[in-house]
């Protein structure tokens, strides 16, 4: 009886023993698992504050070229000839008016004292009146493409194209 209550002793000591270097173990990985959550939640600020700063420089330079496409536009039109309000470069209130950053052949008379497009050797003879929306939406994919050719570009460890790079890589690779 007395060597059954030894052996039941060993083995309750050594049960404790076990679980007591379980528990040591449980709590080293818990604390590692701790420091990760800490460290994941630190990079996910960073990049959250990077985004936000990367989301601030993209909308301001977006504005300043669409106000800059405006005035070239607007600088383009009134060099060839006034145009009637509904072709002006600023859009109305109601933003679905059409901007007319180059007439169309169908939108003015022919031989209307202006030498074609093919005698100035500009092309417009292929350029469409567009609505804001169009012109916008435009601009919106020619950010997300820059925005994911540099992805790529970091994730080769390439040097990134500026955006005047871009737009022409862009506008081949669209219209060929």
């Amino acid at each position: 009886l007395f060597e059954s209550q030894e052996r039941v002793a060993l083995a309750a000591d050594a049960a404790t023993a076990e679980l007591a270097v379980h528990a040591d173990r449980s709590e080293r990985e818990l604390e590692q698992v701790l420091q990760t959550a800490e460290m994941l939640e630190q990079q996910v600020d960073v990049e959250t504050m990077k985004n936000k700063i990367l989301t601030e420089a993209f909308d301001k330079e977006r504005d300043r070229l669409i106000r800059r496409a405006a005035q070239a536009a607007a600088t383009s039109s009134n060099a060839r000839s006034p145009r009637s309000s509904k072709q002006a470069i600023v859009p109305t209130e109601d933003f679905s008016s059409s901007l007319s950053l180059v007439s169309s052949p169908e939108s003015r008379p022919r031989n209307a004292g202006r030498k074609s497009s093919s005698e100035t050797g500009n092309g417009a003879d292929n350029v469409r009146d567009m609505t804001l929306k169009q012109l916008l939406d435009t601009i919106q994919a020619l950010y997300d493409s820059k925005t994911e050719f540099d992805r790529k570009c970091e994730e080769a460890r390439q040097p990134k194209e500026t955006m005047q790079q871009h737009l022409v890589t862009y506008l081949r690779k669209q219209y060929g």
